[in-house]
């Protein structure tokens, strides 16, 4: 006799984990629709594709929304800066490309580098608010420090995130996957890409932390020594 599902098994997690980056994808995809909420639906998607990384999902959709208020002011002025950064250099690229006027190689150069800077850190300052406390600054910053720490899995996770639009640029039926999948199962790769980058980076933190406390304390030591 059939003993019934077993819903601990390789399988059973297998089937909750697609249905749950199913569900993430479509709120995201809704959520995203006025378009200047993308980067409060791209935070509050990292932060449950985090929890389902550490087995820790709640209520997909009640924590997706819970996430989306809470960060919405902070994720969504990140969202229109790199809106506007972006259309400036995607506007001085389309020039490069598509009008066939002269620039120095120097400033041709520096607008790709600019632009492909900011791809970097696109990938990782949503994950960043979605997981730590932290100022807009200072989010932006530690998303550009941990690009250029761990540069060639930032360059995967760029790769990964485009893929499949780029895949629907040449085979238009593929869109229909990315409103199923075309946001969520990407981050959740780049989950498992950058998630080692935040642990160094943590550790790093505490020891400084740590450092700081120390030194604290023999300025406290010597003052009170003085006395």
């Amino acid at each position: 006799m059939s003993k019934g599902l077993n819903f601990e098994s390789p399988f059973m997690r297998a089937l909750d984990i697609i249905a749950n980056l199913l569900v993430l994808n479509v709120l995201t995809v809704i959520c995203s629709l006025p378009i200047f909420t993308i980067g409060a639906a791209y935070t509050a998607m990292h932060k449950q594709l985090f929890k389902m990384r550490t087995n820790d999902e709640g209520y997909i959709v009640k924590d997706f929304f819970k996430e989306f208020g809470k960060n919405f002011k902070q994720a969504t002025i990140i969202w229109l800066g790199i809106l506007l950064v972006g259309g400036i250099l995607g506007i001085d690229i389309y020039i490069f490309m598509e009008k066939g006027l002269e620039f120095a190689a120097y400033y041709k150069l520096a607008i790709y580098a600019l632009f492909f800077t900011l791809c970097l850190c696109v990938v990782y300052v949503f994950p960043i608010i979605s997981r730590y406390e932290t100022t807009i600054k200072r989010a932006l910053k530690n998303a550009l420090a941990m690009a250029f720490y761990a540069f060639f899995k930032s360059i995967l996770m760029v790769a990964v995130t485009i893929a499949p639009w780029v895949a629907a640029f040449f085979v238009p039926n593929f869109i229909l996957v990315n409103f199923l999948f075309g946001f969520s199962l990407p981050a959740y790769v780049c989950v498992f890409l950058y998630n080692k980058t935040f642990a160094d980076f943590e550790e790093k933190q505490s020891e400084t932390q740590r450092e700081q406390e120390e030194q604290e304390s023999e300025i406290t030591e010597e003052k009170e020594n003085r006395r």
